[in-house]
């Protein structure tokens, strides 16, 4: 008996020894490559995928993309979900001036009218005070107009920064009123403030200590035309007016799409479109080939039965109607659909109607996002620092050690305005992995064949370490049960 067992205690060890063993991934083992270049100045940087890996990736969860640094080695990595904030940009200009002379009371302002001559584009060339329907002659200051010129949709007026005339040398005190108008005609009151310039006495402008507030802020309007008005102190044509524009843009809407071709499907009249399952679409539609078409469809996926009989269902998800109508000059389309997000190898439409030609299937998603540790890149700028491989086969990945690693161990610390602001990777064009010249190619086949020889033996030793178990615990039974058997 003690034969036996030091008999099966080697045959597992032997059955451990032939378990494959793990190996790191290498460039070659994948089906594209896409070179990476950093500034080279940062430790952790990102990276959002191309849409050259969804179409080559393999895996649902792009369990077969990886980083290699300059020498062929992994580096690490980990999918993030970037959270980017509203940015917020700053424009001035120096706007044009033009005083309104009158010697109207002010009691007689809001009366007031205005003999303006302007251009095609709405710039201002003249203004001239008027009054009940005459012009007002005067030499006494009593307003200004401010023509802001163009601006962006997205721009809104921020403030106004005055600046006074030259020669004024005493300090200078006002309230003013600020209107902003559309048309010169009616005018909304967007803001009243105070202007100080008190200048201090001290000859050397080192120690001096002038107090200044000329900007006033003003709340976000609409109009082209701005009038300032005295509600105290003296009228003061001013040197000049600078306006500061603030504009806020939203994250760009990064989304990508791809347009999928149709093959006849399994059952008849079905239309078949093969995807990458990385695509975990967000929106769906069609591209319908004719004009004026109306299309109820099914969309879904193929599930193979096998009993009672081998044949294959359609599983639908979606149903919707999809058209494309010409109606008084204008073509309308139907709008992509919105779905919880999906991923598959194969999608099948299934028209509720007849159809004699099919549709292109469009998907849409916003592609994942990745940090990565950048260790061990290349210094020569002829050559990418990175590469991010990507299209392997699935049982390729079991033998794998390296794989996603978490977020705090790529970027250990970082909090989630430092992710968002890393430094981006910029990608060149995806290109197939070099093939293995024949030399190569036979020493491939050559360990192949060593490992499905050593996969036999294993299977073998395998096989009868455990009939050598099944009757060693034979023999254990009949012992426990009164039996005799010889040593």
């Amino acid at each position: 008996m003690k034969h036996h067992i030091a008999f099966a205690l080697l045959m597992s060890t032997a059955v451990v020894a032939q378990t494959p063993e793990k190996v790191h991934p290498k460039p070659s083992d994948f089906a594209m490559q896409l070179p990476l270049r950093l500034s080279g100045d940062n430790g952790v940087v990102q990276l959002q995928l191309p849409l050259s890996v969804y179409r080559y990736a393999q895996s649902a969860g792009l369990a077969d993309v990886r980083v290699f640094n300059a020498t062929g080695q992994p580096v690490p990595f980990a999918f993030f979900h970037p959270t980017y904030g509203t940015t917020t940009q700053w424009r001035e200009s120096e706007v044009s001036l033009f005083p309104v002379m009158s010697d109207a009371p002010d009691d007689q302002f809001s009366q007031m009218e205005l003999d303006v001559r302007a251009a095609q584009d709405g710039a201002l060339l003249s203004v001239h005070a008027k009054g009940l329907g005459k012009k007002i002659a005067g030499s006494q200051l009593s307003a200004l107009i401010l023509d802001l010129g163009k601006r962006s949709i997205a721009e809104s007026l921020d403030s106004l920064q005055l600046f006074l005339p030259e020669g004024v040398a005493t300090s200078y005190l006002a309230n003013l009123a600020i209107e902003q108008s559309d048309d010169l005609k009616l005018w909304d009151r967007v803001a009243q403030s105070r202007i100080d310039w008190l200048k201090s006495a001290a000859q050397n402008s080192a120690q001096s200590s002038d107090l200044i507030n000329d900007r006033i802020p003003l709340s976000a309007r609409a109009g082209r035309y701005v009038r300032i008005h005295w509600l105290e102190g003296k009228p003061l044509q001013f040197k000049r007016v600078v306006a500061r524009w603030r504009s806020s843009t939203t994250p760009v809407d990064e989304a990508v799409e791809m347009i999928l071709k149709p093959t006849p499907g399994k059952v008849a009249g079905d239309w078949v479109y093969a995807s990458s399952p990385a695509i975990a679409a967000e929106e769906i539609g069609l591209n319908l080939p004719n004009a004026n078409t109306v299309m109820p469809v099914s969309i879904g996926f193929y599930r193979q039965q096998l009993t009672p009989t081998r044949k294959w269902l359609f599983d639908a998800i979606i149903h919707n109607t999809f058209f494309r109508l010409n109606q008084n000059g204008i073509e309308r389309v139907s709008s992509r659909l919105h779905i919880a997000p999906l991923g598959s190898s194969e999608w099948v439409v299934r028209p509720q109607t007849a159809a004699a030609d099919a549709p292109e299937l469009v998907l849409r998603w916003h592609p994942r996002t990745m940090a990565f540790t950048a260790q061990g890149g290349g210094k020569d700028s002829e050559h990418a620092a990175f590469i991010l491989a990507f299209g392997a086969r699935a049982e390729n990945l079991k033998l794998w050690l390296t794989s996603e690693s978490p977020l705090s161990q790529v970027a250990p610390g970082f909090s989630e305005a430092e992710l968002n602001q890393l430094e981006r990777a910029s990608a060149g064009e995806a290109i197939a992995t070099p093939v293995a010249t024949k030399a190569e190619a036979t020493a491939i086949e050559t360990a192949n064949s060593k490992i499905n020889k050593r996969t036999f033996l294993l299977w073998g030793v395998l096989i009868c370490g455990t009939l050598l178990l099944a009757g060693m615990s034979w023999r254990l039974y009949k012992q426990m049960n009164g039996g005799n058997p010889s040593e």
